[in-house]
């Protein structure tokens, strides 16, 4: 205190003693010190906080993966061979069975080389007959035989590709399902590259997701999983048909394969898939309020002690 009355009554030369400044600021900076210290809660106030009681228990991890629903079966209907539309049949939206006929493409000039081809290979077995009868009097060489025979299996070669291009120009069901919209109309000339329509079998619904790698373990041809659609508020079930056997190198992820069980859902349609991961025992579980997030990581606050208050 000295040191600072004479400071102020300027009895004390500050340019001979100049390390005085330094300890009158330290001692100013320790006053205000106290000064802060002294305006913070009183000295024993008690804080109130919220315990939990943390226990052993067993957690069971639940993975979530993005999937997609597709039809059981889906084609494109199209023609095989070039040509104008002499019959079309595709009534939108409607059931059709198996080996429907859908369209037809111009086929006169196949049938008329069909009805040729028969007419030929008749003419060539009588003839055949005949030389093999003068074979086995030696009245004909070997080679004029072998060359009729060989008419006749060269002639029926014939007449099988001809039926076969009558066939590619009937566009058939390849299965019972139902018809999508109709993209042709009749009488329009169409090619292999054109589309009639689509023919979707829709049940049961496809489920294909993907998972990472680690996961692998956890799927099995015939498991189930959880299956949530927009149009169902309660989770469905499906059950694993199929796993890719190769993973993925570029996302490390692997292709599954699920069958919906239900009537819900439709073809192309997004669900969330629910896998159920290894359980986890002697866990603790906190709530997240209670985990305070720092620059390091997180932590907690943990309250060790033998007897809780009475309160709780």
């Amino acid at each position: 205190m000295t040191v600072v009355l004479e400071v102020k009554n300027r009895f004390l030369n500050i340019s001979l003693y100049p390390h005085l400044i330094f300890l009158l600021v330290l001692v100013i900076s320790c006053s205000s010190d106290k000064k802060e210290q002294s305006k913070g809660p009183k000295g024993g106030e008690a804080v109130g906080v919220d315990i939990i009681i943390a226990r052993n228990e067993t957690v069971n991890s639940q993975i979530e993966a993005n999937g997609t629903l597709l039809p059981m079966e889906s084609v494109e209907l199209r023609s095989e061979i070039s040509g104008k539309l002499t019959y079309l049949n595709i009534p939108e939206g409607k059931n059709v069975a198996t080996g429907t006929l859908i369209a037809k493409v111009n086929d006169l000039e196949i049938q008329a080389q069909i009805k040729k081809l028969l007419a030929q290979i008749e003419l060539a077995e009588k003839n055949e007959k005949r030389l093999k009868k003068l074979i086995d009097l030696e009245g004909i060489s070997q080679s004029d035989y072998d060359n009729a025979l060989n008419q006749v299996i060269a002639l029926k070669a014939d007449l099988e590709y001809a039926q076969v291009m009558a066939e590619k120009c009937e566009i058939k069901a390849p299965f019972a399902g139902t018809l999508g919209l109709r993209k042709i109309s009749p009488g329009s000339y169409v090619t292999p590259s054109t589309p009639l329509t689509t023919l979707t079998k829709e049940r049961p619904l496809k489920v294909d997701f993907t998972l990472p790698e680690k996961h692998l373990g956890l799927i099995v041809v015939g498991g189930k999983v959880q299956v949530k659609t927009s149009d169902s508020e309660s989770l469905l079930t499906a059950t694993i048909t199929a796993i890719e056997p190769l993973i993925n190198d570029a996302t490390r992820n692997i292709q599954v394969r699920a069958v919906l069980e239900g009537n819900a859902g439709s073809p192309g349609a997004f669900v969330t898939i629910y896998l159920t991961g290894k359980a986890r025992k002697n866990s603790f579980l906190v709530p997240s309020e209670a985990v305070i997030p720092d620059a390091s990581g997180k932590q907690l606050i943990v309250c060790k002690t033998e007897k809780l208050p009475s309160h709780q």
